[in-house]
């Protein structure tokens, strides 16, 4: 009943989203529990709310088995927190099993250079040089 009315009513219905979440996670339900928390996504205003893509992803990795689904939640993850460079590690596994290797090696690069950023400012940091 709470799916429909999020599929057919009203997609906005954060009452009937928060309460289609748990009855969901209680019976197992993945498939109504991912279409809880897309429409939870779509309706945070924050990046700190869009990181919910986290757990979506893993839903859709672990539970439906839906790669391309998947790889959207964790495009949305890193669109929601850029400079977190975790839905990019979480990305490499995947995408190398998908065969889009070359998208792993540009996270892996991705990743090297904040890494690199990182070491430099510190660097600079230490020796009294500004950023």
């Amino acid at each position: 009943m709470l799916r429909d009315i999020l599929t057919n009513l009203d997609p906005n219905f954060v009452p009937a989203i928060e309460e289609l979440i748990a009855i969901a996670e209680a019976d197992d339900d993945y498939p109504s529990l991912a279409i809880a928390l897309e429409r939870q996504r779509a309706l945070a205003r924050r990046a700190e709310e869009r990181a919910t893509s986290a757990s979506l992803a893993d839903l859709y990795e672990d539970k439906l088995r839906d790669l391309e689904k998947m790889l959207a939640s964790l495009r949305s993850w890193t669109e929601a927190a850029p400079l977190n460079p975790e839905p990019l590690r979480e990305c490499v596994p995947s995408w190398n099993a998908a065969g889009v290797p070359r998208l792993a090696r540009h996270a892996r690069r991705a990743e090297q250079a904040r890494t690199a950023a990182r070491r430099s400012q510190r660097s600079r940091a230490g020796s009294g040089q500004p950023s």
